[in-house]
């Protein structure tokens, strides 16, 4: 599992029914660290024996498990490594992940679980945010694109962008009930409200948090005077989202609700 070369683990179970429906993987490191995703890749096997749901948890003794990402796990392609990305600002020195298998299959086969890469990465960020001052994620904003259609399409591409497409995102999740300012800042980055304030439609804010792996839900396109607005209540899978009521301004420093995610702009 630990193993980038070995493409499967499989935990079979005698019977559909069997109450052991979950994989429990704890790794423990000599000093704390922040997760903030995890590199998982899907096995080699058929996507209908992948694990239902993934739950990822830290713990400073291994007693009390803090649940950081809880989420259905679903993989655009086979036998390749996908950043999950969830908001977390505090360090543990040991973390757990558990793979859920689905409840009508016998069998669960898990990928490459890539924490020990999630951690060398972290730690490459940070020594190069030190060195130069500026700070890089570590991890991809974006799941890949699909493949080319294998006949051309009737439409012309459009023109390329400005800036490169492997640029990071300056969108960045906050903690629950965290604020814009504290997320920037761990990154060494500062908050820019007045970009904030401009997702004042859906739209903006639907494609918006597509930059950070939120998909909000199309029945819900709610707005709130709020100063923490843009935000989302759970922070992965579809959910529900609010953006900026015109007239009212977003804020860097301010959350109202303890359980709302902000959509933070740090540059």
């Amino acid at each position: 599992m630990f193993n980038p070369h070995i493409d499967s683990t499989c935990i079979q179970c005698a019977s559909a029914e069997n109450s052991c429906n979950t994989l429990k993987v704890v790794t423990s490191f000599q000093h704390a660290w922040i997760m903030e995703f995890i590199t998982l890749a899907s096995s080699a096997m058929e996507a209908d024996s992948d694990p239902n749901k993934i739950i990822v948890e830290g713990s400073e003794d291994l007693e009390t498990w803090n649940e950081l990402y809880n989420s259905d796990l679903a993989f655009t392609s086979r036998k390749k490594g996908e950043d999950f990305v969830f908001s977390n600002h505090k360090s543990y020195k040991s973390y757990s992940i558990k793979f859920e298998r689905k409840a009508e299959s016998t069998k669960m086969n898990v990928g490459t679980y890539g924490v020990v890469q999630s951690y060398a990465k972290a730690c490459t960020s940070n020594i190069h945010g030190r060195i130069t001052g500026k700070s890089i994620l570590p991890y991809s904003t974006m799941r890949p694109t699909e493949a080319p259609t294998k006949t051309p399409t009737n439409m012309p591409t459009k023109a390329p962008t400005v800036v490169p497409t492997n640029a990071p995102s300056p969108w960045v999740l906050g903690a629950k009930g965290g604020t814009c300012n504290q997320a920037c800042n761990s990154r060494g980055l500062s908050c820019n409200a007045q970009k904030r304030t401009q997702l004042n439609t859906w739209e903006k804010m639907r494609d918006a948090f597509k930059l950070v792996g939120v998909t909000c839900d199309p029945s819900w396109p709610k707005y709130r005077p709020y100063p923490e607005a843009p935000y989302t209540n759970s922070g992965h899978d579809i959910t529900k989202c609010a953006f900026q009521q015109s007239g009212f301004e977003s804020s860097c420093s301010k959350n109202n609700y303890n359980y709302h995610i902000s959509l933070c702009y740090c540059q």
